[in-house]
């Protein structure tokens, strides 16, 4: 069976680190360390589900998540947004993306999310 795939999109080197604790070998992973990486490897790759940070340098999440969303291809990716912010105008506006788009907060429990990314890729 192919293992479903994931692009992470997350700036800090330990968090990208813990994702692949977690991830690998059960999905095929991707790293992307910013805003402008993970368009490059959405441009190759379509995944099937994207792990996004918000607080990046240069353009942010929820911008990425933006174009992401307005490209017929991508409207449709699961998208998993992980992030410090917690209430607030970004989660509100994230929330409200068309398309399947979930939040957990930083720190989070590495179950809740196995469960989330399995919900997830499993519809």
């Amino acid at each position: 069976m192919t293992k479903k795939r994931i692009l992470v999109v997350e700036d800090h080197k330990d968090m990208q680190e813990i994702y692949t604790k977690i991830l690998d070998g059960r999905y095929d992973l991707t790293h992307a360390y910013s805003a402008d990486e993970a368009w490059s490897h959405l441009q190759k790759n379509k995944p099937d589900l994207i792990i996004l940070d918000i607080m990046m340098p240069g353009e942010c999440g929820d911008s990425l998540c933006l174009k992401i969303r307005s490209m017929h291809q991508y409207a449709k990716v699961p998208v998993i947004v992980v992030s410090i912010i917690r209430e607030s105008v970004q989660v509100i506006k994230m929330l409200g993306l068309s398309g399947q788009v979930s939040w957990m907060e930083k720190p989070f429990d590495e179950q809740k999310l196995l469960k989330k990314i399995e919900q997830l890729t499993n519809k």
